[in-house]
């Protein structure tokens, strides 16, 4: 059986570039929806001071950092780096929660990836395998078991 993909490497090239286009253009849209009263209303005052942040422009420019860096997280592996994930495996988007790319290689075993961007690729305990084991089978003929591999 082969289950080898060989991947096209300039449609790979050609995702990557519309990944990092919609990525600079949703973080634009997040800057431009920031709504700086609704996050000072929400952070803690006595942080910032302990934080040696005394004026107005240092405060402004460390809420737009930290809202900036959080949706970079989240923007960049919905936008970039699932769709790229997925043309170089071959995969499809899952529709199962927990999961991201589902790929049949040889026709008898179907592998489900989640796809992580950071550095704690794989943590267990935010995954049912349970209940993904349970949804995927509902969903196919054959029989799904799941498991893991963490490589260093």
């Amino acid at each position: 059986m082969d289950t080898e993909y060989r991947y096209d490497e300039d449609r790979v090239k050609e995702v990557a570039s519309d990944a990092l286009n919609i990525f600079y253009n949703k973080l634009l849209e997040n800057i431009d929806k920031l709504d700086l009263r609704k996050v000072l209303k929400k952070k803690n005052p006595y942080l910032y001071r302990a934080k040696g942040l005394e004026n107005a422009s240092a405060l402004i420019s460390s809420l737009v950092d930290a809202y900036i860096s959080s949706s970079e997280e989240t923007i960049f592996g919905d936008q970039v780096f699932e769709p790229i994930a997925r043309e170089a495996s071959g995969g499809k988007k899952s529709t199962t929660h927990g999961l991201d790319i589902e790929l049949d290689l040889d026709g008898n075993i179907r592998y489900v990836i989640s796809v992580k961007s950071g550095t704690a690729a794989f943590i267990v305990n935010d995954i049912d395998f349970y209940l993904i084991s349970q949804n995927l089978n509902e969903h196919n003929e054959r029989r799904v078991s799941l498991g893991f591999e963490r490589t260093e």
